[in-house]
């Protein structure tokens, strides 16, 4: 059995070395209102009231005190209390003390630790006894009890004694080789012993023994900073990786699991959850907590904000004793946030785009209205036609999806190719132009037409040689144009495959009527190649009226575009 005794008298100093590395078990210095001992028990075959008791207060000083009852009235000599060293916790504050019954009596008592001998005739023998409450060392090791004494007397006649129980004061047995007596100044005694490790209900106890002696008052027995105290054994705290995946993402639940070895921790121990920056380096960033003395998992919830990285740890520390775990085996991954952003040029019908988020691998292009696709840090696409659309990149970086889209505007190239082919007096337009969104055809010196139906004829009335001009615009700005030259060499018979038209009356008057299938456009053009009068119809029309009331006399031309053929028709008005 290991057992170590020390008894010794420290007036100066500070802590030592061990009992800095020490967990402090039990603590009394008597200061506070609810001092944790119990005084003048019956353990022990001792008295609960009688010539002596046990007390607490802050006193010390000595003195002569008559008793004002009794049997004996004889005058007391009060001893002083040796003042206490420094190197009590408070120094010459209170302390748990045996003093005499009588001395207690009147209206100044004089109260400090001293005794009435036994002297067979005033004061009789006793025994008092004071104790601790439970304390418990389950699973410590290496227990030291530490307590401060002063005591007068004799180790014959009147002596202090220490006892130690571990059933919670059922049974006591006696510390063998301490006698607390003799002994005017405060002194510290050490106990080691295994008898107070790992104990669920152990109990201290000092009695004071009062037998036959010299009459008189005399230096009781008292005591002060009553400490149990255990080597701290730092036990192993292994922290394991994360059951939720090595992907983190802001807000979500952990649990993470730890391990206990080694060691123990105490009751009121607190372990904490720390998690590391991208690189792993911990600056204290508690994000869970929970009390415990074994192993076990911690549930916490990542912040809501957490810059992008894949070195992330976490580490179970704990309070009591204080411990840094190991960091997780593994390491972890928060994505970078979706801070989508893109760029976009336009040449033509086609949109350029670059992806300038920092999220590049995973993002889609969208493109309305339509909403093909296309995935690349750079994508073209190209649209049917001139408009405004949306552009759209969308991602997601595992943890949360985004879109941002923006408008743009696109417009075709105009191109207006003039390429016209003569018939004799007629002209025929193609179509052959793109992009535009407003045509105008010049005949020069002669007839405009404003957005043609292509493909276009125009009849002239003189030989020679004739310019056209076509110019091409579109919403966007962008625009074309071309001239070219043509030569009117022959003036067919403008009567010829006139079957299918009928004109009356010709000569005309004020009105003539126009019947022939199918047709879609008039125009009236007079000797000089000038277009007097113009009809348009939405839909193909069989019959039709001209007003000419307000032409003059002359021969006239009469151009009438139909679905499939054209006719130019002389026309005489006379009014």
């Amino acid at each position: 059995m290991r057992q170590n005794f020390i008894l010794g008298l420290f007036l100066m100093g500070s802590l030592s070395v061990s009992q800095l590395a020490a967990q402090q078990i039990y603590f009394e210095n008597f200061e506070g209102n609810n001092p944790m001992v119990v005084m003048n028990t019956n353990n022990v075959n001792s008295g609960t009231t009688f010539d002596n008791n046990w007390l607490i207060n802050n006193k010390y000083t000595g003195g002569q005190f008559t008793p004002i009852s009794g049997t004996c009235f004889n005058t007391l000599n009060i001893p002083n209390t040796g003042a206490q060293p420094n190197t009590i916790s408070s120094a010459n504050g209170k302390y748990m003390h045996i003093s005499s019954s009588q001395s207690q009596l009147g209206i100044t008592p004089m109260d400090n630790a001293h005794y009435c001998a036994a002297d067979q005739n005033c004061y009789f023998p006793g025994n008092y006894f004071a104790r601790t409450t439970a304390i418990n060392t389950s699973g410590l090791s290496g227990v030291t009890l530490k307590f401060w004494w002063i005591a007068g007397g004799s180790p014959n006649n009147a002596f202090g004694e220490l006892y130690y129980s571990t059933n919670g004061g059922s049974t006591w047995t006696q510390w063998q080789g301490l006698s607390l007596a003799n002994q005017p100044s405060w002194t510290q005694t050490t106990i080691a012993s295994n008898i107070f490790d790992n104990q669920s209900n152990l109990m201290i106890g000092w009695r004071f023994v009062n037998n036959n002696g010299q009459p008189g008052t005399l230096l009781s027995l008292g005591i002060d900073d009553v400490s149990l105290s255990a080597p701290v054994v730092t036990p192993n705290l292994a922290t394991g990786d994360l059951t939720t995946g090595n992907v983190l993402c802001p807000g979500m639940s952990i649990t993470v699991p730890y391990t206990v070895s080694g060691g123990n921790f105490q009751g009121n121990n607190n372990f904490a959850l720390e998690m590391s920056d991208a690189s792993g380096v911990f600056a204290g960033n508690i994000i869970g907590t929970q009390s415990g003395t074994g192993s076990g998992n911690i549930t916490a919830t990542l912040p809501q904000v957490l810059p992008g990285g894949n070195g992330y740890k976490f580490r179970v520390n704990s309070s009591n004793p204080i411990v840094q775990g190991t960091a997780t085996p593994g390491s972890y991954q928060v994505p970078d946030a979706l801070n989508l952003s893109f760029t976009q040029s336009i040449s033509g019908l086609t949109v350029n785009v670059t992806n300038t988020s920092t999220v590049s691998p995973g993002a889609q292009w969208l493109f309305c209205p339509n909403n093909s696709t296309g995935q690349g840090i750079n994508y073209a696409h190209t649209f049917a036609a001139s408009g405004t659309y949306c552009v759209c990149l969308t991602a997601n970086n595992g943890c949360m999806a985004d879109t941002i889209c923006v408008d743009v505007t696109v417009c075709a190239d105009v191109v207006a190719d003039l390429l016209p082919s003569v018939n004799g007096p007629v002209v025929t337009i193609p179509n052959n132009v793109s992009g535009a969104d407003s045509v105008v055809v010049i005949f020069v010196g002669l007839d405009t037409a404003y957005n043609p139906v292509f493909p276009y004829q125009y009849t002239y009335t003189t030989l020679g040689p004739k310019t056209i001009c076509m110019y091409a615009y579109n919403d966007c700005g962008n625009s074309d144009s071309s001239c070219v030259d043509v030569t009117i060499s022959s003036i067919q018979s403008l009567e010829s495959n006139a079957d299918w038209v009928r004109i009356s009356p010709n000569p005309a008057n004020q009105n003539v009527q126009i019947q022939a299938n199918g047709m879609r456009s008039l125009r009236l053009i007079n000797m000089t190649g000038q277009t007097v009068l113009r009809k348009h119809f939405d839909a193909a029309v069989n019959e039709t009226a001209l007003h000419l009331g307000a032409l003059p006399n002359g021969v006239y031309i009469l151009e009438i575009q139909g679905d499939q053929k054209s006719l130019n028709q002389r026309l005489l008005i006379q009014h």
